[in-house]
């Protein structure tokens, strides 16, 4: 454990009987597994620790005897054996975390009366997790997360780390609930339905109104110019007359610049301006303050 071995597992590790404890983790060993139930003579609660290597290949079957069974860390692939519950049934902790098993969760699991820890983790597992957690009173230690598990979760563990990185799964512990993600499948297509049929009839009658009030618009003035000739003469003579208003203002102001600048101050002729109805006179004067 802990060294620099690499290479595979010779097929000579077969001549050993009565194996207590079988550590290589932390290694670089590579390759897959030999076939172990009949050729290593494992005792009673043998441990097996082959993580943080580099393994591949299918997931093993070991000996009946086994009790502990660490692969975690390697790159094993496929699924969990289908008999592992009745092949191995002595296992009371299982790491299969940080690998590339996939496949369901095996119900022959359901008959480890005696599992305490399962470690499941960072894999490809889908399917719905099996309902046979009431047959393993014992266990404490479960984690499914970060695979792609679906359907309900179990209730036995309410710890919500169990389940995370499954978007799939939903209700208690967790806060999505299964019927709310129910509802939101069934209605955003017939939502969105409803919004595009909205916009479908929206948009005609915006620009319709747009259209319309253009028309009432110019037509309710340049139409009542048209046809009543005494409006028209009125209208046309109120714009001359702020026009010339405008302009006499503008002028004022630049002639009144124009004495400051050269310091006249408010000396000298000023005019007196009279605007009649149409008309516009100016008088010589010597007031100060011109009045408009």
């Amino acid at each position: 454990m802990g060294n620099s071995f690499s290479g595979s597992i010779p097929e000579s590790i077969g001549n050993l009987s009565s194996l207590e404890e079988f550590y290589l983790s932390e290694n670089g060993m590579k390759g897959t597994i030999p076939v172990m139930p009949t050729t290593i003579k494992f005792s009673d609660q043998a441990i097996v620790f082959l993580n943080y290597n580099r393994f591949t290949g299918p997931l093993p079957v070991l000996s009946s005897n086994v009790s502990s069974f660490y692969l975690d860390n390697n790159l094993f692939s496929g699924p969990i054996p289908e008999d592992i519950g009745e092949q191995m049934p002595m296992l009371t902790d299982v790491g299969l975390s940080f690998n590339s098993l996939n496949g369901t969760i095996p119900l022959s699991m359901g008959k480890l009366n005696s599992l305490l820890t399962l470690v499941l983790s960072n894999n490809h597992f889908t399917g719905k997790i099996p309902d046979f957690w009431n047959n393993i009173p014992d266990v404490y230690v479960i984690d499914m997360s970060n695979n792609s598990l679906s359907a309900n979760q179990f209730q036995t563990l309410t710890d919500p780390s169990i389940y995370e990185g499954n978007p799939a799964l939903c209700g208690s512990p967790l806060p999505n609930s299964c019927n709310k993600e129910k509802e939101t499948s069934h209605f955003p297509s017939s939502q969105k339905k409803d919004d595009e049929d909205e916009d479908f009839y929206a948009k005609p009658l915006f620009y319709s109104s747009i259209v319309l009030g253009f028309i009432l618009g110019f037509w309710g003035v340049c139409g009542t110019l048209i046809v009543k000739n005494s409006w028209r003469v009125a209208y046309f003579r109120f714009v001359d007359d702020m026009k010339d208003r405008l302009l006499l203002v503008v002028s004022l102001r630049l002639a009144r610049l124009r004495r400051l600048a050269k310091g006249e101050g408010n000396q000298g002729s000023l005019f007196l301006i009279r605007m009649t109805y149409g008309s516009m006179t100016m008088t010589p004067t010597n007031a100060n303050v011109l009045d408009m």
